[in-house]
């Protein structure tokens, strides 16, 4: 055991009550800078104040204590005191590790809650609050009373309340996390914006806890409603506008712009409609596709208002839809094609101006993207604004006194929108700068008017600025770069720069979009990947190892069992004083032990890495728990066991594979046989329901401890850690047992209390192979049951 110790990172120490120490592991010696040579009693390395405190527990406690290094420094630890009684002698075992890696309590997660700028809350299965942080009591305005231990319909008007209840209610029945947006009403008809993250927390595979935080978006909510468009669709939208900006005429621009616009969106026929400067003709200014065949006789459409508005004011008129809704819209100025099976109509208005109308056309067989008349409604605001600001840029170089109404427009574009804009002279300094700025980094308007660009870009980063500077710039020419910006706040956030070069001006114009959780997202990504190559590495390595171990373990197995015959036959004999068979029934039982542990950790290296198979059949289940159970009565006799087996049901004949059955009841009757002390019980009991069939392994032995219940079914995890354990085991057992069951689409878990005993049970569907009949096994089979019993039983000591 003590070699196990010194393999370990935690600091293990045993002593007895008068503070001699026994052991101190190589971890502790070597963070000490000390030799096990050096420490004889506590005292040397631990205040006499703390080493009291110690000396004092009578029971398993936790405490946070210091040891002296050689040098007299400190090294403070968090430990758990263990009292263990060895060769009838108490002894104190101290298990610690680095005051930093200390576990968390309830408190401590509380305290960083309610320092929180968020809303968060904890309820329980019927959806009422259990916990609340400071925040969410102030900023609500109720007192606590008023919310702990009731509904959300029962504390919030309208429908918020009831929203609310309704998605807890979906989350405990899906048994997911749910993320929605919400509306809240104030009383002044004021609206806020909420964003909630609700999360089930389980408990034994059930939804025991509902936690949640809600975050307040008012701010970025009004101003999404307000530009009505999301980051994909202005990305799509400006690749359109960066392929067309070196064409100077406006009919030009706008059949370049509804050319890359039908490519980007599988759109069969377009056709851009524009009102004329008399305002009393709409004019086909682009046909693409269907549109041309459609519009072929239309030079210009009179312009009639009233009906025209009536049609804008009807949100049902606008968008895509069947061509059969159409054929009678008052406003259709197209010939209908037999080809055609979708049609839709979409306005461009900018500042309750009518400028024109977009309509497009889906041949049958091609259908719209997935959201066409939110990005549709979108790109007429942009050509809208791209007409206006042509518009002005005309009416700019007819009209000199117009110039202030240019540049209020050109701070309407810079403020609507979503990335960060700007224009940088060649040195780098701010000349225009949109809002944004400030929403992504934090400084204001003024500071970054006062500040070069090299001020906010990462020292590592600078050198890509200063080769672009450099270069020798076509006008027009675009450049990409990814550059680490300083926040005011003092972190920095990765910005994906579009840089485009005005020779006429000898200016930048500059486009940014917050990319730092893309960018975090592919680290991760990267991190997972190499985890999980290092992880299929592992499992190929223990599958290698113990395939390894396996083929002598067998060979050394042959061996006994030839050496047993011929002793049995007498071709073999020792001295008198020597009880060869002894000898060899200890080799041979510490052989099975070292083959089930070379099988355990095969088969779980084959199930984590996806390889493991059952095969299943339609057997008796009963007889085969049955049967093993009675099998294994031959293996408790000396222990004075009494083994039970009783059933609701007779004969159930259900989809299973028997060879995995038979090892989990093994395993967890040897488990149970392990810890029940002799003259104890052991009762195995099957009972069925409609949908599934329970098998029960209940014992009065020596139960677990409520803080281990939940490390026994992983993966390496055992209860007792002491000193002296009754008995051997590697961990793995219960763990494969849980993978086998669930590889039957059944679930596995148990009930225990200390010092009176455990009850483990498991579960499978009830559920037959169709077009297969019942299979029974050989009686023959029993020689190869036997064996499994001597392999999984190999570890109890008489």
């Amino acid at each position: 055991m003590k070699e196990v110790f010194d393999v370990l990172d935690e600091y293990i120490l045993i002593m007895d009550k008068k503070g001699n120490v026994e052991y101190v592991n190589k971890s502790l010696l070597d963070k000490l800078n000390y030799t096990s040579i050096d420490i004889n009693n506590i005292n040397k390395i631990v205040s006499q104040e703390e080493v009291n405190k110690i000396l004092n527990i009578d029971k398993e406690h936790n405490i946070d204590f210091s040891f002296y290094k050689k040098d007299s420094s400190i090294l403070k630890v968090t430990s758990e005191i263990l009292i263990e009684n060895y060769n009838e002698q108490d002894k104190i075992l101290i298990i610690a590790k680095d005051i930093s890696e200390k576990f968390y309590k309830k408190e401590d997660l509380e305290e960083v809650l309610n320092k929180a700028n968020f809303f968060a809350w904890l309820k329980d299965i019927d959806g009422r609050y259990i916990y609340i942080n400071d925040y969410f009591k102030k900023h609500t305005h109720k007192m606590i009373m008023d919310i702990l231990g009731k509904l959300d319909n029962e504390i919030w008007d309208d429908d918020y309340g009831y929203n609310h209840h309704k998605d807890d209610i979906s989350i405990i029945k899906e048994n997911k996390i749910n993320i929605s947006e919400q509306i809240y009403k104030l009383d002044k008809g004021e609206k806020l914006y909420f964003k909630t993250y609700k999360y089930p927390i389980f408990e034994r595979g059930k939804v025991k806890y509902l936690a949640g935080i809600s975050e307040n978006i008012t701010l970025k909510k009004k101003l999404e409603i307000e530009i009505n468009k999301s980051y994909e669709i202005i990305s799509a939208m400006y690749d359109i506008l960066n392929n067309n900006t070196k064409h100077i005429e406006l009919d030009i621009l706008l059949e370049n712009m509804m050319k890359s616009l039908s490519e980007h969106m599988n759109i069969d026929g377009m056709t851009l409609f524009l009102l004329d400067e008399s305002k009393e003709y709409l004019i086909p200014k682009v046909k693409i596709g269907n549109g041309k065949l459609s519009h072929k006789n239309i030079d210009k459409i009179k312009f009639n208002k009233d009906v025209l508005f009536d049609f804008i004011k009807s949100p049902n008129n606008e968008g895509i839809k069947n061509i059969e809704s159409q054929i009678n819209s008052k406003c259709r100025y197209y010939e209908i094609l037999d080809t055609i099976e979708e049609y839709g109509v979409y306005n461009i208005i900018l500042d309750d101006e009518y400028i024109g109308s977009i309509e497009i056309s889906y041949n049958k067989g091609n259908k719209p993207i997935d959201d066409i008349d939110k990005f549709m409604k979108t790109i007429c605001i942009e050509i809208g604004m791209i007409i206006k600001n042509y518009n002005l840029y005309q009416d700019l170089n007819k009209e000199l006194v117009k110039r202030t109404e240019a540049e209020e427009n050109i701070d309407l574009f810079l403020t609507v929108a979503t990335d960060l804009m700007c224009i940088l002279d060649r040195n780098g300094d701010f000349k225009k700068i949109g809002p944004k700025w400030t929403n992504i980094l934090g400084w204001n308007i003024d500071e970054l008017y006062n500040m070069n660009i090299s001020k906010i870009i990462h020292p590592d980063d600078m050198n890509l600025f200063c080769r672009l500077n450099n270069k020798t710039h076509e006008d027009r020419e675009l450049s990409r770069l990814n550059v680490r910006c300083l926040c005011k706040d003092g972190i920095y956030k990765w910005l994906e720069f579009s840089i485009r070069y005005i020779k006429e001006n000898d200016n930048y114009i500059v486009t940014a979009r917050d990319v730092t959780k893309e960018i975090k997202m592919e680290e991760d990504k990267k991190l997972l990947e190499d985890a999980i190559y290092l992880e299929s590495i592992k499992n190929e390595f223990f599958a290698n190892i113990s395939h390894e171990f396996k083929t002598p373990i067998n060979i050394i197995l042959g061996i006994m069992q030839l050496l047993d015959s011929n002793i049995q036959r007498g071709n073999i004999y020792g001295d008198c004083d020597i009880n060869l068979e002894n000898y060899i029934n200890s080799i041979k039982q510490n052989s099975y032990r070292l083959l089930r542990l070379i099988n355990n950790l095969i088969d779980m290296t084959r199930i984590d890495m996806g390889f493991y198979e059952i095969q299943l059949g339609n057997y008796d289940f009963i007889k085969i728990i049955e049967d093993i159970t009675m099998l294994v009565m031959d293996y408790i006799k000396e222990k004075n066991i009494n083994l039970v087996f009783d059933t609701d049901i007779e004969e159930l004949v259900i989809a299973c594979d028997p060879d995995k059955i038979e090892r989990v009841m093994l395993n967890l009757l040897s488990n149970a046989i392990k810890y029940t002390p002799k003259g104890g019980e052991i009762i195995v009991y099957i009972k069925y329901k409609k949908d599934k069939v329970i098998v029960s392994v209940k014992d009065n032995g020596v139960g677990i401890s409520k803080d281990k219940l939940g490390l026994i079914f992983e993966k390496f995890g055992q209860v007792n850690y002491c000193l002296t354990r009754p008995c051997e085991g590697s961990g793995i057992g219960l763990s494969l047992v849980k993978s086998l069951i669930e590889l039957h689409g059944g679930n596995v878990y148990v009930k225990s209390i200390e010092g009176e005993g455990s009850e483990f049970l498991f579960e499978i569907p009830n559920k037959i192979i169709e077009n297969k009949s019942k299979k029974i096994r050989d009686i023959s089979y029993l020689e190869f049951q036997r064996e499994k019993c001597n392999i999984e039983f190999s570890d109890i000591y008489s």
